[in-house]
């Protein structure tokens, strides 16, 4: 499945969050830890999941109560996103200017090497992809596959300001090596 399958699916059918714990957190049997630092660390495993989970449903009143009671802005999915990259996924401009105020990672990627710029590239929302850029988001990083947010990019006026902002197309930044074979020389 490509990962634009995924992020359709996900987005369609819902996300399930990664653990930021461990999942056996309630066994006792050689962690080493108190029942009380067991019980802290499910509190933060359960807000965490919950954040990005409200993030992806796009469920901002959820993000906000959640974040105000200590869930952990950068927290992520089984798939890499955090609640940033999803604001920026699913064009909630409100939601990515909030995260990025509490401290978000405007850079974090996800499993892929996706940052929110892409994301909010890829969809097309000028907005998100001005908010990012204004608050720092690097134009000229890529993915594993070398893409940039330049390359994501279909909208005319997209490609326009990504250019203005020096936005570089992954082939035109040397130094990525994903998709390159090695050319092997034949001795006859």
């Amino acid at each position: 499945m490509s990962k634009y399958s995924l992020l359709f699916a996900i987005l369609f059918l819902g996300a399930a969050a990664t653990p930021v714990y461990s999942a056996d957190s309630k066994s006792a049997v050689g962690s080493g830890k108190s029942e009380s630092a067991k019980a802290t660390n499910e509190k933060k495993y359960n807000k965490n999941n919950a954040l990005v989970k409200a993030a992806s449903a796009g469920d901002t009143k959820k993000v906000l109560e959640l974040i105000k009671n200590g869930a952990n802005v950068n927290a992520k999915d089984d798939n890499g996103m955090n609640a940033l990259i999803w604001a920026a996924a699913t064009g909630n401009k409100y939601l990515a200017g909030f995260l990025i105020k509490k401290g978000a990672d405007i850079n974090a990627k996800e499993n892929d090497g996706l940052t929110a710029l892409m994301f909010g590239t890829q969809q097309g929302y000028e907005d998100i992809t001005e908010l990012l850029i204004s608050n720092g988001a690097k134009v000229n990083m890529q993915d594993k596959d070398c893409k940039t947010a330049l390359d994501y990019a279909k909208n005319e006026e997209l490609i326009k300001y990504l250019k203005s902002e020096g936005a570089k197309k992954g082939s035109q930044i040397e130094g990525c090596k994903a998709n390159t074979t090695k050319k092997q020389t034949v001795k006859h």
